[in-house]
């Protein structure tokens, strides 16, 4: 189960050990983790990072401009990658400045918010900029020394991120079922930040935005399935998709598997 860390200036620290792969061999505990973006922590917390979750190395999947705006974990001792997942115009990022832009913007659309989410996790599958972030992404875990803990992140924490985590546990050999619990948790792990920005948006404008925003701001199984679905429609299967599009050798998957489950 899921269980949020609690750390200064973090909205989202988890932890994806213990989950079980299909031959019963779980995630290491403090190896991999997914959180939402550094740029709120202090050097405090970075050395806590670093000394009590043995957090070494961080993976930064937000655009150019997202990076260039909001800086993170500059001269730190935590190695930094910035591996952008999408090109600036493609980035569907919500902030609290932004918020309301972005939800009309997509409630125009047909479909609305929901619609439009699918869209994007489309793109996640597809997006040669995103294909080679995976690849570089395995390549920070596979280079990460055994007593080295690997954090990941976007914005939130939730889309590009939350697609990443699907390549990776599925290589790490968890099943579909699995890996949706794991995504899905992510509304359990944010919930009173989903409660408090849906209630804001009903007093400051309406229900029907504040749905529409919910659904930018939560995860849905219909994300993740459309993920699923683009790459079996385009790669045939999420093995195939792993092994000839985002090019991780066998060797490479015995070797993840290896260093990471126990």
């Amino acid at each position: 189960m899921a269980m949020k860390i609690r750390v200064k200036g973090l909205s989202l620290l988890d932890d994806l050990g213990n989950t079980k792969a299909s031959d019963g061999r779980k995630l290491k505990m403090r190896r991999i983790f997914r959180c939402s973006y550094l740029i709120k922590i202090d050097k405090e917390t970075e050395e806590l990072l670093l000394n009590k979750y043995h957090i070494h190395h961080c993976v930064d999947f937000r655009t150019d401009e997202e990076v260039t705006n909001f800086p993170e974990l500059v001269d730190s001792k935590i190695n930094y990658y910035h591996f952008p997942m999408l090109e600036n115009h493609e980035n569907k990022m919500i902030t609290k400045e932004n918020r309301l832009g972005v939800l009309k913007e997509m409630s125009k659309e047909k479909g609305g918010a929901k619609q439009s989410m699918i869209r994007f996790y489309s793109l996640l599958a597809t997006s040669p900029k995103a294909q080679k972030a995976y690849r570089n992404f395995i390549d920070v875990l596979l280079k990460a020394k055994d007593d080295e803990g690997v954090v990941f992140h976007c914005t939130q924490g939730k889309d590009r991120t939350g697609i990443a985590m699907v390549i990776i546990l599925s290589i790490l050999g968890m099943d579909k079922k699995t890996i949706y619990k794991k995504y899905m948790a992510y509304n359990r792990l944010r919930w009173s930040f989903r409660f408090w920005v849906s209630v804001g948006m009903i007093l400051v404008k309406s229900p029907r935005l504040a749905l529409n925003l919910d659904r930018i701001i939560g995860t849905r199984k219909a994300y993740i399935e459309a993920t699923y679905h683009a790459i079996e429609e385009n790669y045939q299967s999420v093995d195939n998709y792993i092994r000839n599009v985002i090019k991780v050798s066998e060797e490479e998957i015995d070797l993840l598997k290896q260093k990471y489950l126990a």
